[in-house]
């Protein structure tokens, strides 16, 4: 499960939005309903889904993921509203954009995530 959501991250960064969704929603295989990899999951197909047309969908895994992310203090909470920016960005509201980046930056520097902390910026 973790290197199938590994390769679904690589596939966000290629572009692969639909095999994305395919291989995360692939029959016979299931996913935790909570925690990190369930976050994950949630993130990255939210993400997709948002650049395949499926703004429903996306809203609502992203709202799980905010959910899950609040419900366990995660450590992904910095992602979780980092993919909201983009989201309010992406929906052409740039001051809920900007308050929502500004917030991920600071869990990304607090967490000392370079990489976070560079999407960010």
């Amino acid at each position: 499960m973790k290197f199938r959501l590994l390769e679904a991250e690589i596939m966000t960064y290629q572009g692969h939005r639909q095999q994305l969704i395919e291989l995360l929603n692939s029959s016979g295989v299931s996913y935790p309903v909570a925690g990190d990899l369930a976050i994950k999951r949630n993130l990255l197909c939210g993400l997709a889904d948002l650049r395949l047309g499926n703004a429903d969908r996306s809203d609502r895994e992203l709202e799980e993921a905010r959910r899950l992310s609040d419900a366990s203090t995660s450590k992904l909470n910095g992602e979780v509203l980092r993919a909201e920016a983009v989201v309010a960005l992406y929906r052409n509201h740039f001051s809920e954009a900007a308050d929502l980046a500004r917030k991920s930056l600071n869990i990304a520097r607090t967490q000392h995530d370079q990489f976070l902390e560079v999407g960010n910026l």
